[in-house]
């Protein structure tokens, strides 16, 4: 059985307490038998309980005094840890080293982010360096062979530049 527990109406029909199993959609009678049971309690309903010591109890969890032996009982024991300067500072730790390894973690992709930006870059930067040489070289053979006074279009065929290119020469 799983409980959820929630200061809203998670389904807006008013009511208190929602219970839920897993049953086939088109036969509601058919169940999957695996024994699951979902319970969601909308808190602020809790005054509809038919159970005082439930009703007691998120009275409590929504900022009541405790009234029921297990809700002082609770709030005995949460003194206790609140006040326990050890437990404190095994927390403090603990939140601590979450937070260096969540810092840790951010600073790794971070650099793994650059490192894959910088070489994406390189590669680019090295196709448009031999796209820029095979034009250079195409200008120069072109240039060439205007030189040796061949026809434009057929300048064109042989280096792939524009006539317009070929006439600039």
């Amino acid at each position: 059985m799983t409980s959820f527990s929630a200061k809203f109406d998670p389904i807006n029909k008013g009511k208190p307490v929602y219970h839920f199993s897993m049953r086939d959609e088109q036969n509601p009678e058919i169940k999957l038998g695996d024994k699951t049971h979902t319970i969601l309690y909308n808190m602020c309903d809790f005054s509809k309980l038919k159970e005082s010591e439930r009703k007691n109890f998120f009275s409590y969890l929504m900022g009541g005094m405790p009234c029921s032996s297990f809700t002082k009982k609770t709030e005995e024991r949460l003194q206790v840890v609140k006040n326990n300067e050890d437990w404190r500072i095994d927390y403090m730790t603990l939140e601590m080293k979450f937070k260096e390894r969540e810092r840790k973690a951010v600073a790794t992709a971070t650099l793994a982010a650059r490192e894959e930006g910088i070489s994406l870059g390189r590669e680019e930067g090295i196709q448009q360096g031999m796209q820029q040489g095979t034009h250079a070289r195409n200008v120069e053979i072109a240039r060439n062979l205007r030189n040796m006074n061949m026809q434009a279009s057929d300048i064109a065929k042989a280096t792939g530049l524009t006539l317009e290119e070929i006439e600039a020469l």
